[in-house]
């Protein structure tokens, strides 16, 4: 990369998720932000590939209740978790 590609090029967030996710098949994913948002864009990338053998919103929504994988660092509740 150059500074003027680094700087005028879009960076496609949904393929680095799914490629890292592939890559190196972490239990969960902590996003630390900005906000709570960002999840719902990692969420839907991963849902995309079938991650963790989920397949649509509510796979997901389902697992997160009872066994999280995805977690917000900008979400108190959910920092909990991240501390345990």
């Amino acid at each position: 990369y150059t500074l003027t590609t680094q700087v005028t090029d879009a960076f496609d967030f949904k393929t680095m998720i799914q490629s890292a996710a592939q890559e190196y098949a972490p239990d969960c994913i902590i996003h630390l932000g900005p906000g709570g948002n960002l999840g719902g864009a990692i969420a839907h990338s991963l849902l995309e590939i079938g991650w963790a053998q989920l397949h649509s919103k509510s796979d997901f929504l389902s697992r997160q209740g009872s066994e999280p994988l995805l977690f917000s660092s900008d979400r108190q509740e959910q920092r909990q978790n991240i501390l345990q």
